[in-house]
């Protein structure tokens, strides 16, 4: 059997990952807070952890003891934003530090669901902010040609009360031609910025993989279509599925709450630090 020892260091990436992935939610709190409640509370938790490790090993069930963990983290940081939704995150690491050094051992289960609404919400949110600048609308439809252009000059007596039927329908072929240009140009563009957000494993062609080259570049694909999709082969579920789950994780999160999360993912891209520390530690996608 292994050195229990020797996954330390896993477990504490493991915490700090799931920590930095919940405290996006509080994206307004100081970077200094964030810090401390990624460092103080991964301690604590390894440590509860660690206790249960080696039965863990001997019946060989690791992954559920991280999912048990996730799972405590995830329901009693939650909890406790509920229970307290004026309190800033300083008083939240001192009520979750004190819950998690003082419980004997970690719950077996917390809820019958398998994915928690709040969680699913926040990924929802993240992702949709993520994804926003590359799915934006097809380029509008070329009505005119270009000003100064020989066309423009040569078919200006066709605006003009048409006097030359045929060079009218040539005219509008030339528009056609500029217009599947442009498009062309947008779907390159929109397919580059893609690849560099969406990570590797959702680009398979399989039957449900997510995404191909056509779906990107599908004009009628929306950012938030794209993370329902993200989400939804995470979790192996239907978008349909998701959008339930996170339209229930926002409606239990209380309005205040709510406010300061809207605020604070407006500010996503611009020079937000909250979000750019949290980054650095776990990745949206």
């Amino acid at each position: 059997m292994d050195d229990p020892d020797s996954y330390r260091p896993a477990l504490e990436e493991f915490c700090k990952n799931s920590l930095a992935r919940l405290a996006r939610i509080v994206l307004w709190e100081p970077v200094e807070s964030l810090r401390s409640f990624v460092e103080i509370l991964s301690l604590s938790m390894v440590k509860k952890m660690e206790q249960e490790l080696p039965g863990a090993m001997r019946k060989n069930r690791l992954d559920d003891l991280l999912k048990r963990a996730f799972r405590w983290m995830e329901r009693s940081f939650w909890e406790d934003i509920r229970a307290y939704p004026e309190d800033p995150l300083d008083k939240r690491i001192l009520r979750l530090k004190k819950l998690f050094d003082n419980t004997p051992t970690m719950p077996t289960r917390q809820g019958a669901g398998e994915h928690f609404p709040i969680a699913v919400f926040i990924e929802y949110v993240s992702l949709e902010t993520l994804l926003k600048p590359i799915f934006k609308r097809r380029p509008r439809e070329i009505r005119h040609l270009p000003k100064g252009g020989v066309e423009a000059k040569q078919f200006a007596a066709t605006r003009e009360g048409d006097r030359f039927p045929g060079l009218w329908r040539y005219r509008q072929r030339v528009l056609d031609v500029l217009q599947e240009k442009r498009l062309a140009r947008w779907k390159k563009k929109r397919l580059e910025r893609a690849r560099q957000v969406i990570p590797v494993e959702f680009w398979p062609r399989k039957e449900g993989a997510g995404f191909t080259e056509d779906a990107v570049t599908d004009p009628e694909m929306t950012a938030q279509t794209a993370a329902l999709r993200i989400l939804g082969a995470k979790m192996d579920l239907g978008n349909d599925a998701v959008l339930k789950l996170v339209k229930e994780g926002k409606q239990m999160l209380p309005p205040n709450i709510l406010e300061k999360l809207e605020k604070a993912y407006n500010t996503i891209g611009t020079n937000n630090e909250a979000w750019q520390f949290l980054n650095r530690i776990h990745q949206v996608v």
